[in-house]
């Protein structure tokens, strides 16, 4: 998952891409770790519908 995100933060054509890490592990430390790795924002398994719309639109919104 990190491999991915490095060559993806690596490229100038794709840095500014929002990632999200989506995962059925969801203790903290989980969390923790791919947020200190980059990723923008880290959603679990089932998805929460209302947290995913919103964070959609926040990261719609950061890309202008």
């Amino acid at each position: 998952m990190v491999y991915g995100l490095r060559t993806t933060r690596a490229d100038p054509a794709t840095a500014h891409i929002p990632c999200v890490a989506l995962s059925a592990n969801a203790m903290p430390q989980d969390v923790s770790e791919a947020l200190a790795a980059g990723f923008d924002e880290y959603w679990t398994k089932p998805l929460n519908l209302q947290r995913f719309l919103a964070d959609i639109d926040a990261l719609a919104a950061a890309l202008g």
